[in-house]
């Protein structure tokens, strides 16, 4: 095994032979996943889930929000940083993290890539949201184009330039 990255053999549709690189959470988030699928087969199948396994089921679905939550909030505290927001927006923006995270689960392939590099955009999206409907009362594109700007005032401060 080597030091972050897990190797593992191509699936089908790669080319076989070769070998394909995992990072330790897209391995975690496979094996929950997969878990956590088997679970909802068998619930969509009509069959009844026991209570162990609906706990297991609950304890699965907050164990997968929780191996990207904490980006999520890195990304906003990053966003939030040049705004002045409520008390309350953290929790808000967690809300909005679990609907996308809950809604775009199903879609996500941890095979295909990281969880933080597929779930960013959607992040951003509701940080976006929030910040459009809250904070600045701008429009979606207004809003998007005021984080490209605070984005570039923060690099040209780094750099020293006025």
């Amino acid at each position: 095994m080597k030091n972050k990255k897990d190797e593992t053999q191509a699936s089908n549709n790669h080319e076989p032979g070769k070998t394909r690189r995992f990072t330790k959470a897209q391995i975690a988030f496979y094996t929950r996943k997969k878990k956590y699928c088997a679970l909802k087969a068998k619930r969509a199948s009509g069959e009844l889930l026991s209570y162990e396994e609906e706990l297991e089921e609950d304890k699965l679905k907050t164990d997968l929000f929780a191996s990207v939550l904490k980006f999520g909030m890195t990304e906003a505290k990053k966003t939030f940083m040049h705004y002045q927001v409520d008390s309350d927006a953290y929790l808000e923006i967690q809300q909005d993290f679990a609907e996308k995270f809950y809604e775009k689960l199903d879609s996500y392939d941890p095979l295909k890539s990281t969880p933080t590099t597929f779930y960013v955009r959607y992040f951003r999206e509701a940080i976006s949201n929030y910040l459009a409907k809250n904070t600045l009362r701008l429009s979606q594109y207004d809003a998007r184009n005021s984080r490209k700007i605070a984005e570039a005032i923060q690099r040209f401060d780094k750099q020293g330039i006025q």
